[in-house]
Formats: structure tokens, sequence, C-alpha cells
């Protein structure tokens, strides 16, 4: 299935992290003081309930839960507690530059200043080119390439030592409210590295991030660093549900809660929480797990009603409810300079088939389609195509050489084709092939069809008459 309009976006040694649970750090009285982020985040104050439902869903089954009857792998820090590292984190090729960098910035070495400054270069450095230093010659350093395989290596090296300077600006600033600002910085590397490694392979990374999650929503639910670790969950639930979706509809499932849960957690996050849940909707659509999906579409729906948000998920809410309703909002002109109306076609069971001459799925399923409108034809079946190209010549030469004879809803405005089709934007519909089967009086039987049902389809329909 082609997606016309997606709206979502996507290291590894086998080295285990030291992980860092911020619950018992943060908890002594660290989070009484008004952040000083740079951002300015939510008003919300999670009560208990809230605070469970957190535990609960920050990873659900695609994300590997948490046995709470498990001891934590990492490393449990304490409010002041400087973390002791291990000499060997730093074995390896060196990515920062030789000057007196430190002198430059007049920090302190090891102060959270320079930790993340350190991370920046971190994050920043090509990973194909490390310098190391040049043997006989103290100070100098030299370029190297790495291999394919080094550079995967070393980006999860990169990584594992992110968090641990993460950890250890996190534990120096988290009871300093003037520090805010350090803290969120940290908190937004150590997430960002969590996130990298958990994509990479590192299932333990997704269990710390979660972690991380619900003990920066218990320190301060409205700050910055709680939302930027519930938001990088949410990241990696999307993107776990892209790429396994198709296997394992529990990730999709998991994208759909993650999404719910932070828009709870999070109301004054509009942005975040209505592009999370139409993301997830769209995921929950694509992969086959509507009931999942219009939840998510309904809570943008109530939550964001004047919002642009709301406006786009009010046509495919429209389309959601169709089954079993009456079809009246549908018509348009056609490729051969007329008119459709539905009224035109009473009595006689439809195929709507949203469609584009690119969609390698739609070609696919073509022979099937011809075959159904010449079988059944002769008894009052009916196609009519709501085309989403752009070219005309180029629709009008694809139909013809592969004998499409059904008529298409197009509009002569080049700002009415495609995904502005006026019915296809109506009904948010945004992927093809799309089909839709409505009986003799206008009813929707079936919105999607799965082309599996077609034949049955419209042998019920016909019937049904």
């Amino acid at each position: 299935m082609k997606r016309i309009s997606p709206e979502h976006s996507s290291i590894a040694n086998g080295r285990l992290s030291t992980g860092l649970l911020l619950g018992l750090a943060l908890a002594s009285g660290c989070g009484n003081g008004t952040p000083t982020g740079t951002v300015a985040e939510g008003q919300s104050s999670a009560d208990e309930v809230q605070t469970a439902a957190l535990t609960e869903l920050a990873a659900p089954p695609a994300l590997h839960p948490i046995d709470s009857g498990k001891p934590d792998s990492g490393i449990v820090l304490t409010a002041g507690e400087k973390k002791k590292v291990d000499p060997g984190d730093d074995e390896g090729v060196d990515v920062f530059a030789t000057d007196d960098d430190e002198k430059d910035l007049k920090v302190a070495p090891g102060s959270p200043e320079a930790l993340l400054r350190e991370m920046a270069r971190l994050k920043s450095a090509p990973v194909d080119v490390v310098k190391e230093p040049v043997p006989g010659k103290p100070g100098q350093f030299q370029e190297r390439k790495l291999t394919e395989q080094q550079s995967v290596a070393e980006v999860s090296r990169r990584c594992h030592l992110i968090i641990d300077k993460a950890m250890q600006v996190i534990v120096a600033t988290t009871k300093d409210a003037s520090k805010e600002t350090l803290f969120n910085n940290a908190v937004h590397y150590l997430c960002d590295a969590r996130m990298s490694l958990a994509l990479a392979g590192e299932k333990e990374q997704a269990d710390l991030l979660s972690r991380d999650a619900v003990s920066l929503h218990r320190r301060k639910a409205d700050s910055f660093a709680a939302s930027e670790a519930g938001y990088k969950v949410v990241l990696l639930s999307q993107t776990l549900a892209e790429q396994q979706g198709k296997q394992d509809p529990n990730t999709v499932i998991a994208c759909a809660r993650q999404a719910r849960l932070f828009a709870e957690n999070f109301p004054s996050q509009t942005n975040r929480g209505a592009i999370a849940l139409m993301t997830a909707g769209r995921l929950c659509e694509f992969f086959n797990q509507p009931a999942e999906g219009k939840i998510c579409y309904e809570l943008v729906e109530s939550k964001y009603p004047k919002t642009p948000f709301a406006d786009e998920v009010a046509g495919i809410l429209r389309r959601i409810r169709l089954p079993g309703q009456t079809l009246t909002e549908f018509g348009g002109p056609t490729l051969d300079g007329g008119f459709f109306n539905l009224s035109d076609y009473r009595g006689r069971p439809l195929l709507i088939v949203f469609w584009s001459k690119d969609s390698g799925t739609f070609n696919q399923h073509l022979p099937q389609l011809l075959a159904m409108e010449k079988k059944y034809g002769q008894q009052g079946f009916s196609v009519v195509g709501i085309n989403m190209d752009r070219d005309e010549l180029g629709l009008e030469e694809y139909m013809g050489k592969n004998g499409i004879a059904w008529r298409q809803i197009f509009h002569s405005s080049p700002n009415q084709r495609g995904t502005r089709n006026p019915v296809a934007a109506h009904y948010g519909v945004t992927n093809v092939p799309t089909y839709w089967l409505i009986d003799g009086n206008a009813r929707v039987l079936a919105a999607p069809l799965p082309i599996e049902q077609l034949e049955s389809g419209i042998q019920y329909a016909l019937k049904a008459r």
C-alpha cells in the first residue's frame, strides 16, 4: 500500500550500559524549585492514578516490559553522589580537538558545563573519521578512517559515553534549581542516547528510558525534563511500530498507548501530543488496528478542539464513522468532462476506489478489480475511481493502456489533485489504494473493504438490493 502523505518518520556492540535509575535520586526533595529550563512546559500535576498509569504503560509489551521484582541492572544514584566512571569507558579513539578548549570555555574540567560540551562533541563529530594520538608525539593527533563496522561500534561507544556523562551532570545539578537548564540538557542527551541504543538492539536501554521517564514525571510532572523523556519513549514506540508493525501488531498497539499516555500526562504539549496521536492513528490504520487508531483520533478531537489538528482529524473521523451510514457528501467533476452524482447510481451497488497509478499495490489489485467489474457489471455492479494523481495526460495514458473504463473523479485545477482531491480531503484519505463498498441505497457497507473480501462483498451487496 502506498502512503500518499505519511506524517511520521528513524549501533552496536554488546556492552551493557550502566543504567540510571532516577527515582531515588530525584525523589529526595529535589523537585521543589521552579524549573529554569529553556523551554516552558505543561501545567499538569498527575495524581496517583496517572502516575500508576505511567508506571504501567511506560514500557508496554512492544517496549520490553519491566519486571518490577527484578533488581535494576543499572547504577542507583542518590542525590549528591558522584558517579565513579570506569577508567575503561574512555578507552579507544578520541573524537575531541587538542587545543585548549576548556580554557577557551572558561569552565572547570569535569564540571557540568564541560561535560555537556563533551557530549555535544560526541554527538556532532563524524562517525566515520576519528582522531587518535600520534605515537611518540605527545599532544599531536591524526585522523583515521573507520570501516562501516567500526563506525557502528563507534556510534555505540559514544552513546554509552554520553549516558555516563549525562548521569554525572544530572547528579550534580538535580537539587540546584539554578542549574535546571543544565539538568534539562543532560536529560535530553541521556534520552537521545538511550533511544539510539534501543533502536540498535540494546533492549535494556528501552527499559531504562521508560524508567527514566517515570522517575522524571514523578519528580515534577510539568517539567521540560519529564516531557522530553516521555516524548522520547513515544518516538521510540513509533519507530518500532514502523519497523515491526507488520510482523508484530503489539508494537502498533504500544505506539497508540504511548501517544495517549503522553497526551494525558502533558496536556499543555499541544503540538507534540496531537502529532503523536495522529501519527499513532495513521500507523494503526496502516497496520490494521482500526479500533486503537479511532481512540487516538477521538482524543485529538476532544483535547484540541480549537486547533488545526482538530480540523485535520475531523475528516479522518468522518471516514472512520462511515460504515452503516448513508453516504451523502460525495461527487465531483470527472476526467471525461462530466460530473459524478451519486444519485445517478441509485439501486446499484458501487465500489469506490481511491487510487494512484504509481501505487504498486493498486497495480497488483487491478486485474482482480477489472475481473470483478466484468463479472458482476451486468448484474448492476459499478465502480467509480477517486484518482489521486496529478498528471492528467499520464493518467489518461495509463487508463487506456490498462483497460480502465470506469469513471474517475478528477479535478481540472492542479490545486485539487493528489491528496488535495476534495473528496479524499473531506474524508481524510491518505493511503492508496483504499476501497469502499456501498449498497444500492448509498449505505456504506465497508470502508475500507479489504481486497480479500471484494467478491464476497459484491455478492452481498447485490443480494441486498
